[in-house]
């Protein structure tokens, strides 16, 4: 008899019964001499002393605790990480040639040194009486017509116009004069060709002029194709809103004092940032957003335009006679 796919036989018992215990041999052993060993059972643990604790909250650290933590020359926090941003736009971008030509720019140009402003200077900035100055290069590629009724300044430009920033021909911000320190201006997009684009900023100078603001040194600004902000940023900038579209009225203000930016569109906060806030992630050593712009230097506003686009910039508000459709609280 077997199981299947074991392998192994069962055998029947040996005849008779079991043996039994009395045929098993047993041995016995006698007990050792003398009485056991006495017993002493182990000690008891030693007593344990009990203290109250001290009465009141406990120290603070000593400062030399804390000057490990915090060093003297540390007088602000380490900035925070830095904030996602994007290698290349997701709309249009320009050349690296174009990039490097401005590094060079701004390598060979150091930021200029606040300049006095002259009296009929006080009195238009004063006023709002600011407009744009547009570089030689933008001749034959686009206009800027002022309107004498408001102040405000037309720039229209061809499909063929390259990177351009024009500068208001007095600083919004005058770092000899000090009077201010909120900056704010309005545009509105009049209209985008396809490869056309607006950017609104500002700018400390020099800057390089066949570049769009916000790209290097001492400048910060918001593109209309893709809606990203850039602060000394050549790379594709940080979202921020949605890109511009025709008849929309967009603005840009900031605090110098704290580094505060702004954005608004069509009259409502839409966003903003600070300029403390830590470099992108694709940021290199081009410059420090904070270098320029922390009031040391005139900051002039810069507008932006490439391809075939056309806006109206409104830098005065209500004292040039073109209100704005929203008002910062430190700007009249």
């Amino acid at each position: 008899m077997s199981f299947k796919g074991w392998g192994h036989k069962l055998f029947a018992p040996p005849p008779g019964p079991p043996p039994t215990q009395a045929t098993q041999q047993q041995q016995t052993f006698a007990p050792p001499a003398g009485p056991p060993p006495s017993y002493t059972p182990p000690s008891a643990p030693p007593a344990q002393t009990r203290y109250a604790p001290p009465p009141g909250p406990p120290p603070p650290p000593s400062y030399d605790d804390l000057a490990a933590i915090y060093p003297a020359d540390a007088a602000e926090p380490p900035p925070p990480p830095p904030v996602l941003s994007y290698f290349a736009s997701p709309a249009l971008n320009a050349s690296a040639d174009d990039a490097d030509a401005g590094q060079t720019f701004v390598e060979q140009n150091p930021l200029s040194a606040p300049r006095p402003l002259l009296p009929h200077e006080i009195a238009a900035s004063d006023s709002g009486d600011y407009y744009l100055l547009a570089p030689s290069h933008f001749n034959g590629y686009g206009t800027a017509t002022r309107s004498p009724a408001d102040g405000s300044t037309l720039v229209r430009s061809a499909r063929a116009c390259r990177d351009t920033t024009l500068l208001s021909h007095l600083p919004l911000y005058s770092a000899s004069r000090r009077t201010v320190d909120t900056v704010y201006y309005e545009l509105q997009i009049v209209s985008l060709g396809r490869e056309g684009s607006v950017a609104i900023g500002f700018a400390a100078v020099p800057y390089p002029p066949f570049r769009l603001p916000g790209w290097h040194r001492g400048s910060i600004a918001v593109h209309a194709d893709d809606g990203h902000r850039f602060a000394c940023d050549a790379d594709g900038g940080v979202p921020l809103t949605e890109p511009f579209c025709a008849g929309d009225v967009v603005g840009l203000g900031l605090e110098l004092r704290t580094g505060q930016v702004w954005f608004t569109r069509n009259g409502a906060l839409a966003g903003g940032w600070n300029l403390r806030e830590g470099r992108t992630e694709y940021s290199d050593s081009w410059g420090n957003e904070w270098d320029g712009l922390d009031g040391r230097y005139d900051v002039y506003a810069a507008v932006g335009i490439c391809g075939e686009a056309s806006t109206i910039v409104n830098l005065g508000g209500a004292r040039a006679g073109r209100p704005w459709m929203w008002v910062p609280n430190a700007v009249a």
